[in-house]
């Protein structure tokens, strides 16, 4: 049996490298007739639905935390895409976005749950990409609904992707420390068309200030920089 790896329950669903309303905000309804195409670990593989296996992790977490547990943070993050998307021709030269002008709700709560959303989808990667990592901490926030302190993510502007028709997910880079070692550091890259959101595991005891362009929930800023 399969076990979810938030809550323990059985297993019997999977989360999408991309976000299913991302994928249909960038491409549209996907048939047999008008396919995607993903390549992964060198193969080519042929999605005639954004419900494909093909598009999700293999990593399993049962039905209620795919649900019922996450929904408000799969609702806030495809708010903070959409308005990604809907502005990726500008965002390139914004040196700021304003959360309030993002969320339809608070937007420290919609802050709190897009790192929550986060907080799924890299303990999903972590598990697909095998990664040396203890989730019970990831677990614990997204079943509590508070944030993890040492998760954060940013707008990227350094990177540069050319089509606005394109969606990826990158592997994770990883940094351990310690004897025994432990993950310290890892980072990976979410891009949705033009626009690169970085996500940033960073440990560091007491939390202190990273790059100001990073954003996390603690630090309540309304005008989000960019990197």
């Amino acid at each position: 049996m399969n076990i979810c790896w938030i809550c323990g329950r059985e297993a019997t669903t999977r989360e999408h490298r991309v976000k299913a309303s991302d994928l249909r905000s960038i491409f549209g309804v996907v048939t047999q007739q008008s396919p995607l195409y993903t390549k992964r670990d060198g193969k080519v593989r042929i999605l005639q639905s954004v419900k494909s296996d093909f598009a999700k992790y293999s990593a399993k977490i049962c039905h209620h935390c795919n649900t019922t547990q996450t929904q408000k943070h799969d609702e806030a993050w495809s708010e903070f895409t959409n308005y990604l998307l809907n502005n990726q021709s500008v965002i390139g030269s914004c040196k700021t976005l304003n959360a309030g002008k993002i969320f339809s709700g608070d937007f420290k709560q919609g802050i709190l749950y897009c790192h929550l959303y986060l907080l799924k989808t890299f303990g999903c990667k972590i598990i697909d990409d095998k990664v040396p990592f203890d989730l019970s901490s990831f677990a614990d926030c997204i079943l509590s609904e508070k944030a993890h302190p040492d998760l954060y993510f940013s707008v990227d502007n350094k990177i540069k992707p050319k089509d606005e028709t394109y969606a990826a997910t990158s592997h994770i880079q990883v940094i351990q420390h310690g004897n025994p070692e432990k993950v310290v550091y890892a980072a990976w890259y979410y891009i949705i068309g033009k626009v690169p959101i970085k996500i940033l595991y960073y440990v560091s005891t007491p939390p202190v200030r990273v790059h100001g362009h990073m954003i996390h929930p603690r630090i309540g800023n309304k005008f989000l920089r960019l990197a």
